[in-house]
C-alpha cells in the first residue's frame, strides 16, 4: 500500500496504458474467442472492453466532476448489465472496439491530469445513503482496470482450458 494516496496524476498514469495493452493481448486473436462468453450470463471480451468505454464515460469521471461541482449531491447508480446490452459490444469489430476505448481513455487521462487533488474529501451520495468520496472513484479506477484485465486473461485461459490433456489439467491444479 502508498504511504501516501496516489494523487490524480499518479493515477491517470496508473490507466492511462490500459488501451495498449489490450490491443496487444488481443489484436491477433480470433472473433470466435472475443465473442465467446464462458457462461450464461458472463460478458465476453468485447462486452467487456465496452463496460471499460461506459465505465470512463458514464461513471468514473462523471462521477467525480458531479461531486466536485455540488454540494453533497444524490447520485443514481448504473445498471451495467443492462447499458452493455443496449451496446451490443459482441457485434462490433475489435479495432472498433478498441479505438473508442483508446479516446475515451485519452479524455478521461486529460481530465485527471486537471483534477484539483484539494477536492477529493468532497462526497457524494448513492442509493441507500451510502457516501462515498470523490477520491473513492479516483482510486477505484485503476483497481477496476485490472480487475477486468484479469477477467480478459481469465476468458482466454478458460477457452484453452478443455484442450488440455487430463494430465496437464491436474498438473496445473497443484
Amino acid at each position: 500500500m502508498f504511504k501516501e494516496s496516489p494523487n490524480p496524476t499518479t493515477v491517470a498514469k496508473l490507466i492511462e496504458k490500459t488501451p495498449a495493452v489490450l490491443k496487444t493481448m488481443l489484436t491477433e486473436l480470433d472473433d470466435s474467442l472475443l465473442s465467446w462468453k464462458p457462461a450464461d450470463g458472463e460478458w465476453c471480451i468485447k462486452e467487456v472492453i465496452g463496460h471499460l468505454i461506459d465505465m470512463d464515460t458514464l461513471a468514473f469521471a462523471d462521477r467525480i466532476q458531479i461531486i466536485l461541482d455540488n454540494d453533497t449531491p444524490d447520485m443514481a447508480s448504473l445498471d451495467v448489465d443492462e447499458i452493455e446490452a443496449k451496446r451490443e459490444d459482441f457485434k462490433r469489430p475489435l479495432a472498433e472496439l478498441l479505438l473508442e476505448f483508446e479516446q475515451a481513455r485519452e479524455t478521461a487521462v486529460a481530465f485527471l491530469m486537471q483534477l484539483p487533488p484539494d477536492q477529493l474529501q468532497r462526497t457524494g451520495v448513492f442509493p441507500v445513503e451510502r457516501y462515498f468520496k470523490a477520491s473513492d472513484f479516483l482510486y477505484e479506477w485503476p483497481y477496476h482496470d485490472h480487475d477486468h484485465l484479469k477477467q480478459i486473461s481469465d476468458i482466454i485461459q478458460a477457452s484453452v482450458w478443455g484442450q488440455l490433456s487430463e494430465t496437464m489439467q491436474r498438473a496445473l491444479r497443484r
